[in-house]
């Protein structure tokens, strides 16, 4: 028993939480992604266009690639932002950007609700996360 209570305390569960979180990096990533195709923003609101009239907004429309409804913002054109989101932890967050050159010029346009998980993708990923946090706890345990 005491060596079980041993065993618990020299589980380091930050590094845990952070290396199981960021073995799932590209499908939480993806998730964003998938997000911002439909026009959701993290608060499950919806993109739209500043002038949906406009030159842009009519060309993005007739796209064969555009999957969100219009006049809903998509953030894809040749698939460069979208391709670049990533990940990272900054002490307990986590926290997605793109390495995209437009990634702060449509932060600034469209708010910081570009990056970021809706509640239903978060529920999605505690989910994950938390069977593989057991997992690794029980291999630690052993």
């Amino acid at each position: 028993m005491f060596r079980e209570l041993e065993k618990w305390k020299q589980i380091d569960l930050e590094a845990l939480k952070r290396r199981v979180i960021l073995s799932h990096s590209t499908e939480f990533a993806d998730m964003n992604r998938e997000q911002l195709r439909k026009g959701i923003t993290s608060e499950n609101t919806s993109f739209s266009y500043k002038n949906p009239k406009g030159h842009y907004a009519q060309k993005k429309k007739n796209m064969p690639s555009y999957k969100a409804k219009f006049p809903k913002v998509d953030f894809f054109f040749t698939g460069n932002f979208q391709n670049l989101i990533y990940l990272i932890i900054k002490g307990k967050e986590v926290v997605y950007n793109s390495r995209d050159t437009k990634a702060d010029l449509l932060q600034s346009n469209y708010g910081k609700e570009i990056f970021g998980l809706t509640k239903e993708n978060l529920k999605k990923v505690h989910k994950i996360t938390g069977k593989d946090l057991m997992i690794e706890i029980s291999k630690k345990l052993r």
